[in-house]
């Protein structure tokens, strides 16, 4: 591996520095006291001095918490440099997704599903909503954290599925004595929106022989439109990306009759040899672009792909069209409440043994309005509500209508005077439904009771969990019925024009329209996870180094997935929510035994070696191991090493989701560039042969403190993920359509003019990854002055993303969301695979005032090719936090902060269709720009 280590230097003279985060190994040789409680580090179940371990843990403490200025517990991991946009979800991901809130996190890019969540060391059950893949860490209180500690290395032989790219564990407070209030308030110094305000309390109490600690915080936070920022307010920036959402007007083809199909496909209606003229994705223009009028249907003008000539199917021509701008319309930060809390209470039964009671709540709900919603004929597909029904799954325009004269001067005019006569079928912008306004409430709760202590020479610990995660989804303005808008638009007698101006029709139809709005509930799901674990620990003998440590335990837990569509949204009727929902109704039982033995072999070299088997009732069993070693040559330095197998159990959704009619993604076809983003008809749904992922992994680092006031490490890794199961995109199949790789047609379907109409994107064990790379961290302490100053740097550099599609096809995935042939990438779903990442502060504490000064920085990308398919790099970006902090009063802390301190705008950015927000990477910047920020805590003891 080339480590470009060159970087450093320049970050270094470019920025203060100071790492916000300690590792567990970064602490300067200290003398040991006579007596250290031990305790139990992320990675292994043998307690141990808060020193030791032969693994890369980063722990971030509530001191450290505080000086990030982070205002959630996403945007406090988002900072980690191991921490990886790729395979990640972020709340600005809800706008245009069916995310439903979620907020995941992933570890070296692996995704959110292959980052193991615990609170205290204990699972959560998965997100409700958005496929029950990964933990929704916003559903941790940031208020109720006291430090988290980040393991950067695979764990599944002590952990179990999932710890594949690492473990983050949130250690919540149990020891407060008295009470602290706090409150902050905060907003961007750029209008538009995106104003803050959280208020917590936290007390406890200690009377030595029990106690408790409780926390309370409540959170808001308002909306941000794309209308508010220059970066975002246009879908359209040429030469460099053009917009292509669905717009009002474009004649879509001509319509022969009812398909034979319930479900809505075109069939005879849709454009081939026989029908020349039927539906199609690129449609044959739009009357009102032809005369200049996008405007008045408050559409703008775009040129692409308009229709193909009936002779032969094979002249292409430009057609005149319109397009509608989603970029004033979209979200870039949806509106949130939160609500939540955590307790925790322990009574000491004697000296050494204890009973206790974990609990924790929380609730979030997002209220995201953004553009009206499209329609056409594509988006019938899935509808169950038109089968048996006299009303056609399309938008047409007869021609006994008045209005249908003005389509047919059009078509007269460009050639296609065939078409005139026959009923059309027409897209719509549904402007007179309003602005599509959805509300998500997300809801998390866990008890975990149980006792610990020591019998003897034994250290045991056994408890009862059990979790819960439900989703609940709602439309509350916006949409409508699209079987029932359908039918009152189809009606030859209510005269519908799709090409009036503003969009406004009469008196009457207007009545008409509103009457088919709907509001309710979209979805309801649930996410359970309970079971029972029990584990011994103690010392077998004396070996040279010190004594020999045992572990082993049990446990077992049930998990079950429920989702349940409404009535409406199991018909896939709601205009704007894509098409059906299919019910899941799933469970399973894991088991799991697990043995861990650390051996100090001298006293410069500690191993460690842990096995674990699992046993789910759906697949079977998986045994894995962890093995690792730790050597210390000399007091300064400190070596590790570690190796390990890691596992990755498919989910309940992932085995048991029905197969189903659906609309994809959107996407680019690389045979029509012209044409933007499309989406089209999908066939998705689970498969339950579903094998586990399986993984292999090596790390190998040091540590070294050549003085008290200087420490550096450096961890080189190396993962190898196989049988990674997804439902490919459709960016992926139908990139590899067009390049014709084999096997790729089985996925994809054409009609007669070589468009894309349908795909199949089902669930399998389709590729594998390798990924390499190294963590760095460096830090320096020292007094200055009257005061103290701490520097540091902390850095992931990945020198290897390399990818295997189920075509067989290499990507090489780091730096890049393009390949060379400028198709997107499959790693880049959802972001980049950095090159570098790092975070980089400086901290002066002198007497009552201390000031952090913080660089987020990471290395420019290469990202999609503009319209003339030119190829384009984003820039590299460094962006300042400040927190000034003062406790010169009595109780009180008074904090100040800004993020984005100079305000700077966000590098240009292409998109391959991974998001809705246009000109900035969503997962890499943040919208509100500058945000300041004022805060206060006071605390007191009873």
């Amino acid at each position: 591996m080339k480590l470009k280590l060159r970087i450093l230097p320049a970050a270094v003279a470019g920025a203060l520095a100071a790492s916000m985060y300690g590792s567990a190994f970064a602490q300067a040789p200290a003398p040991v006291p006579q007596k250290v409680e031990k305790i139990e580090v992320t990675g292994s179940n043998i307690k141990r001095l808060d020193a030791e371990t032969a693994l890369p843990v980063t722990i971030i403490t509530r001191v450290d918490i505080d000086r990030s200025g982070a205002q959630t517990t996403e945007e406090l991991l988002g900072q980690i440099s191991s921490v990886s946009s790729a395979g990640n979800v972020v709340s600005a991901a809800l706008s245009g997704l069916s995310t439903y809130g979620q907020s995941s996190v992933s570890l070296r890019g692996l995704g959110g599903s292959r980052t193991l969540v615990l609170v205290d060391g204990r699972r959560l059950s998965v997100f409700a909503g958005g496929g029950g893949g990964s933990v929704n860490v916003n559903a941790i209180p940031l208020g109720a954290i006291e430090r988290v500690e980040v393991l950067q290395d695979g764990a599944s032989g002590v952990y179990g599925s999932d710890a594949i790219g690492g473990v983050i564990n949130f250690i919540m407070r149990k020891t407060f004595d008295g009470i602290e209030i706090g409150a902050m308030s905060g907003k961007p110094t750029r209008s538009g929106g995106a104003e803050a305000e959280k208020f917590s309390i936290v007390g406890g109490f200690n009377s030595g022989r029990f106690s408790v600690v409780a926390s309370y915080s409540k959170e808001k936070e308002d909306q941000l439109l794309g209308a508010a920022r220059d970066f975002s307010k246009s879908d359209t920036r040429l030469p460099f990306y053009a917009g292509g959402a669905t717009e009002t007007g474009r004649i879509e083809g001509v319509w022969r009759g009812f398909p034979t199909s319930a479900i809505g496909e075109p069939l005879t209606n849709g454009r081939s040899l026989a029908n020349p003229f039927g539906i199609s994705g690129t449609g044959y223009g739009n009357p009102s672009a032809a005369l200049g009028q996008c405007g008045n249907i408050l559409m703008v003008p775009r040129s692409g792909l308009g229709f193909t000539g009936g002779s032969g199917l094979s002249t292409a021509r430009l057609g005149p069209n319109c397009t509608f701008d989603t970029g004033p319309f979209v979200g870039l930060v949806p509106q949130r409440e939160y609500q939540g809390g955590s307790a925790n209470f322990r009574f000491k039964l004697n000296d050494t043994n204890e009973i206790f009671v974990d609990a924790l709540y929380s609730e979030n709900t997002f209220t995201n309005a953004i553009q009206p919603a499209p329609l056409r004929q594509a988006f019938f597909i899935g509808n169950s509500r038109f089968a048996g029904t006299t009303v056609a799954p399309a938008l047409l325009i007869f021609p006994s209508n008045p209005n249908y004269a003005f389509a047919a001067t059009y078509l007269n005019s460009v050639g296609l005077g065939a078409m005139v006569g026959q009923p059309l079928a027409v897209s719509q912008r549904t402007f007179l439904i309003g602005p599509r306004t959805t509300r998500d409430v997300a809801k998390q709760d866990r008890v975990v009771i149980g006792s610990k202590g020591s019998i003897g020479t034994l250290d045991y610990e056994a408890a009862y969990t059990t979790n819960n995660s439900e989703t609940k989804g709602a439309v509350i303005d916006g949409f409508a019925s699209m079987f029932e808008l359908t039918r009152v638009l189809n009606n030859p007698a209510n005269n519908w024009n799709p090409w009036a101006a503003g969009g406004v029709q009469s008196p009457a139809l207007n009545t008409l329209i509103d009457g088919t709005k709907y509001k309710g509930a979209t979805i309801g799901s649930e996410s359970k996870n309970n079971g029972v674990d029990a584990k011994l620990a103690g010392t077998i003998m004396d070996l040279p180094g010190g004594p020999l440590a045992m572990a082993g335990g049990i446990q077992v837990r049930d998990e079950k997935y429920i989702l349940s569509p409404s009535a409406a949204a199991g018909s896939g009727d709601i205009i704007g929510q894509g098409s059906a929902l299919q019910p899941i109704d799933a469970k399973r039982n894991v088991w799991a035994v697990f043995a861990e033995v650390n051996a100090p072999i001298t006293k410069d070299i500690e191993a460690n070696f842990a096995i674990r088997e699992d046993n789910y009732s759906d697949f079977g069993k998986t045994s894995n191991y962890k093995a690792s070693i730790r050597w210390t040559p000399i007091k300064q330095v400190l070596l590790r090493s570690s190796i390990g197998t890691g596992f990755r159990a498919p989910t309940l959704p992932d085995l048991f989701t029905p197969q189903q009619i659906n609309t994809t993604e959107q996407f680019i076809d690389p045979a029509f560039r012209g044409n933007g983003n499309i989406q089209v008809t999908s066939i998705g749904g689970g498969n339950p042969n579903l094998k586990p992922e399986t993984s292999k992994q090596w790390s190998f680092g040091a540590v070294i403190s050549p003085i008290a006031s200087v420490t550096a490490s450096v961890d080189i890794f190396n993962i190898e993920v196989k049988g990674l199961i997804a439902a490919p995109s459709a960016q992926q199949l139908v990139s590899d359509f067009r390049r014709g790789v084999a096997g790729a047609a089985a996925f994809v379907e054409v009609n007669g003019a070589n468009e894309i109409t349908l795909v199949r994107q089902l669930a399998g064990n389709v590729s594998s990854v390798k990924v390499s790379g190294a963590d760095i961290d460096l830090r320096y302490r020292e007094k200055l002055g009257p005061g103290r100053l701490e520097l540091g740097l902390k850095g992931t550099y990945m020198d290897k993303y390399d990818l295997t599609t189920p075509a067989g096809e290499l990507e090489r995935s780091v730096g890049t969301t393009v390949r060379p042939d400028g198709d997107p990438l499959v790693a880049a779903a959802t972001g980049v695979i950095l090159k570098w990442k790092h975070n980089l502060s400086a901290t002066y504490s002198l007497s009552d005032f201390s000031g952090t000064l913080t660089q987020n920085y990471y290395k420019g990308y290469e990202m999609a090719a503009d319209l003339n398919g030119n190829r384009q790099f984003v820039t590299s970006q460094a962006l300042y936090d400040l927190v000034l902090s003062y406790k010169g009063i009595k109780n009180l802390k008074l904090t100040v902060g800004a993020k984005n301190v100079f305000d700077k705008d966000p590098p240009l950015f292409i998109s391959n269709g991974s998001q809705f927000q246009s000109g900035y990477d969503v997962y890499q910047y943040d919208p509100r720009g500058r945000f300041v920020y004022v805060s206060a805590t006071y605390r007191f003891k009873f």
